[in-house]
């Protein structure tokens, strides 16, 4: 809410909308895409279905996954807030000891923390949805084994999406194990490999900026919904332990064989992706607005 000079506008990120007389004062900056609607429209005329935090989006797969994910977070939350008041409760009762207070005060803690990182899944969520890089979801059975149902996130040389590839058995904790890989991939801590539009992979070092520490983090995400892992599969003893990330400019420099950090010319970054066969999204800040590019191959 921007009160300035009175006007009493929301900020929604990519227009204001003015409460008083129920309307915006710009089009929705994807018009172009919803031509049987009014440019000035939002979330498709149907705020109980759609929600739409500034003006961009995944696509339709990806928004019905990312709607039941966000429920998700909602419910848990909702429970765990009860698991809370519970827990309070009992301590100000003054019938516990000391030590059973105390223990009740580090659960309280660890359901605090679990909220937290909820919480932080949310804010995730939003900044992928505003992104300029699309996300979408595809459901294959393509990467399942004997052993498995397999998902993956990989860039699209095709279309330049970014594809979440899930099993038709994925659960809501797998989508959140694949969301967290595109938000490393959104903010250049990984990099994907890219597929030929199949869902054939074809990059060829996917240890450019790919590393356990970035396994661990999607794990722990998706053990927010109930998985059991509590350690990386032997698959993944192959990485590089890390963190490695696309940002650090020197470690890219060496890469491409500049030989120092600094502002690394378009073409080059360009260049690592087709070479490499890998996707990645350099960040940089230009006049104090943080700017991000997608690389790869196409």
């Amino acid at each position: 809410m921007n009160e300035d000079f009175g006007l009493g506008w929301y900020d929604y990120g990519a227009r204001w909308y003015d409460a008083a007389i129920g309307r915006w004062n710009a089009v929705d900056a994807l018009a172009e895409k919803y031509f049987s609607f009014s440019p000035y429209h939002f979330v498709a005329n149907n705020p109980v279905k759609n929600f739409d935090i500034d003006g961009n989006e995944f696509t339709e797969n990806a928004w019905e996954w990312v709607t039941k994910l966000i429920s998700s977070i909602s419910r848990e939350q909702a429970r765990i807030d009860k698991k809370i008041d519970k827990h309070r409760a009992k301590i100000s009762s003054g019938k516990l000891s000391t030590k059973q207070v105390s223990r009740r005060n580090r659960k309280v803690e660890r359901l605090q923390q679990r909220n937290q990182n909820l919480e932080s899944l949310r804010g995730q969520i939003a900044e992928l949805a505003a992104s300029d890089q699309i996300y979408d979801v595809v459901q294959s059975n393509k990467f399942n084994d004997s052993n498995y149902d397999k998902a993956g996130t990989l860039y699209n040389s095709q279309n330049g999406n970014v594809d979440i590839v899930l099993p038709s058995s994925a659960n809501i904790g797998l989508f959140a194990h694949e969301l967290h890989h595109a938000f490393q991939f959104e903010t250049g801590t990984t990099s994907i490999t890219a597929h030929d539009g199949t869902l054939t992979p074809v990059g060829i070092a996917d240890w450019l900026a790919y590393d356990q520490q970035d396994e661990i983090e999607a794990y722990k995400v998706q053990g927010l919904f109930g998985s059991t892992h509590t350690r990386l599969p032997s698959a993944y003893s192959n990485r590089p332990i890390g963190p490695v990330s696309i940002n650090n400019a020197q470690a890219v420099a060496d890469l491409i064989r500049l030989g120092k950090a600094g502002e690394i010319p378009h073409h080059q970054l360009q260049s690592l992706a087709k070479r490499t066969r890998m996707a990645f999204r350099w960040s940089r800040v230009i006049n104090g607005t943080l700017t991000r590019t997608t690389y790869g191959p196409n």
